[in-house]
């Protein structure tokens, strides 16, 4: 059967081509977010500890450096952008994890299979790969309260979606949608049917109201129910010298191994209420965990990247949570290395790198005294 091929050719968002300014200016979730609370506002009396041992030997790194990573495509659509559907299937993390087929690029023949493979109606209103059950974290227990996903009397559920959508190639693949009327579309393992009018198939939505708090409660995709967007160190807020968004005014998203994290959430006006089912966790720091640099610390003379400096900044005023499981070491979450006109965050620079680690030396677990 021929159909239309949607084209998805990369559109770098870059400072040449923004868009809506308006769009790009705006603070994801509102003043009473612990994202946007300054570590000074969020606790009356702050106390800073010692990261738990081994924390020091940790590899760290920006996730748009790597492919593997899970970094955060953060794609704009406008009002007259094509609306598509979003479909589930249960294989939508798998099929990528092993190789079978790719977020973006099929062929039409694949584009059948996963399509024939998929459906109009999401059976599950949570994440499934999330729990509260510290008893049995195999089970997937999700909190009484929080946003759950409702299928349309009449599916399948429709967004906009712009034909220069960016969706990362790993096999989480988050990726955001902002929505011409603002709120955002949180996508786990969207796989882009170009040969469908560019409908998804994925394993997990949700839509985010980017004018409340951004906490777990809105059962976003990361393992802590926290919304993709939440923390993402996004491109137009790290050029160098001519920052279009004032900088980074909000805490960071991080995510850490498992063997540095406990079977619990922070629940300190939280922004965690869950964590990874069967998470194989062997450490001590709970899902959403804050860390900052005590302001008391000696900030270093000189830094190799003005970036390098604003991240030290932004760690003593808002500090970083952990918000979900991965690999062997630290992940800054940003976008992925295509969607990024910043080259530092594009591909590896030793020079940030030094810079990383020098933060990371300093960083300590901030709660209230």
């Amino acid at each position: 059967m021929s159909r239309i091929h949607r084209n998805y050719s990369m559109n770098l968002m870059t400072g040449a081509n923004r868009g809506n300014q308006g769009v790009y200016k705006l603070t994801p979730f509102n003043s009473k977010s612990v994202w946007n609370i300054p570590v000074s506002e969020l606790y009356s009396s702050p106390s800073y500890s010692a990261m738990p041992a081994g924390w020091d030997a940790l590899s760290n790194s920006i996730s748009g450096w790597w492919a593997s990573h899970a970094s955060v495509a953060v794609n704009y659509a406008t009002w007259s952008d094509s609306k598509i559907n979003l479909r589930y299937s249960v294989n939508a993390w798998s099929w990528v994890d092993a190789g079978t087929y790719d977020r973006q690029g099929n062929t039409e023949a694949e584009e059948d299979t996963i399509y024939a493979a998929s459906s109009t109606s999401f059976p599950f209103p949570g994440n499934t790969y999330a729990t509260i059950n510290t008893g049995d974290p195999t089970q997937n227990d999700l909190p009484s309260s929080y946003n759950r996903l409702v299928n349309p009397a009449s599916p399948p559920k429709q967004i906009y979606a712009p034909s220069s959508l960016v969706i990362p190639t790993n096999s989480d693949g988050h990726t955001v949608i902002v929505q011409p009327d603002g709120t955002y579309v949180d996508l786990y393992a969207p796989i882009e049917l170009a040969y469908y009018s560019g409908d998804i198939v994925c394993l997990i939505y949700n839509v985010i109201d980017p004018s409340d708090t951004g906490h777990g409660w809105w059962m976003g995709n990361r393992a802590s129910g926290i919304p993709a967007l939440a923390g993402v160190i996004r491109d137009e807020e790290t050029y160098d010298g001519a920052d279009v968004n004032d900088g980074i005014a909000h805490a960071l998203n991080i995510i850490a191994p498992a063997a540095h994290l406990d079977s619990s959430y922070s629940w300190n006006d939280p922004p965690a209420v869950c964590f990874d089912t069967n998470p194989g966790y062997s450490g001590t720091l709970p899902m959403g965990a804050h860390l900052a640099i005590d302001p008391g610390t000696t900030k270093p003379g000189s830094f190799n990247q003005p970036l390098g400096e604003h991240l030290w900044d932004t760690c003593v005023t808002y500090g970083m949570y952990i918000t979900d499981r991965g690999g062997g070491g630290v992940s800054w979450i940003t976008q992925p290395g295509s969607q990024h006109g910043h080259a530092k965050l594009t591909s590896y620079s030793s020079s940030l790198q030094g810079d990383l680690d020098t933060i990371m030396d300093n960083i300590e677990v901030v709660s209230e005294a």
